[in-house]
């Protein structure tokens, strides 16, 4: 009977999971009400939010896009690469990001899976200030994602992440195997 009652645990255990997973929206509007009046420089080129931990090889601004009306991170130029990661190490999920580019050109985005492999992802923006939203079908089980513009600043808003449900079943087996390990008297 135990063994029945330890099956069941486990396969509701999984079919739970997809419920508790709940994206993150990464929206940079804890920069405050700046950034009206044009690009506000932040002075570094390390950026921390909702868990994550953005990087840029030049220096991070905010600015609020008029085409969306939310407030913008940008790193200036089209040679910064810019990278996330979950703060805490953990594999992650990217689903979306809006972009916003001032000149034409293609953005390359690659992404390291746990397994060391990487995807990659080019979009093609054709015409200057266009504000896309960027979907990656198949940027799951991710360690970091970097990505580069052609030329001019790079504006991005609302990184939509999920955590990688593998945390979720470790975290199912685990409890369930705690529970097993109560001695018999």
């Amino acid at each position: 009977m135990k063994k029945i009652v330890m099956v069941m645990m486990v396969v509701l255990g999984f079919q739970s999971i997809p419920a508790n997973i709940q994206a993150t929206v990464i929206d940079f509007e804890s920069l405050g009400v700046g950034g009206d009046d044009g690009p506000t420089y932040l002075g570094t080129n390390i950026y921390s939010e909702d868990g994550y931990t953005l990087t840029t090889d030049g220096e991070f601004g905010f600015v609020r896009l008029s085409q969306t009306d939310s407030i913008a991170l940008f790193s200036g130029g089209g040679t910064d690469t810019q990278s996330i990661v979950k703060a805490n190490g953990e594999i992650f999920d990217l689903l979306s990001i809006d972009y916003f580019h001032v000149g034409p050109g293609p953005i390359e985005f690659s992404g390291t899976r746990s397994d060391q492999t990487t995807v990659n992802y080019t979009k093609i923006l054709d015409s200057e200030n266009t504000c896309s939203t960027i979907v990656f079908p198949d940027f799951t089980g991710l360690l970091s994602v970097s990505w580069q513009g052609g030329s001019g600043y790079n504006n991005f808003d609302n990184i939509t992440i999920v955590p990688e449900p593998t945390t979720f079943i470790f975290f199912t087996l685990g409890a369930i195997l705690l529970r097993k390990r109560n001695p018999k008297t």
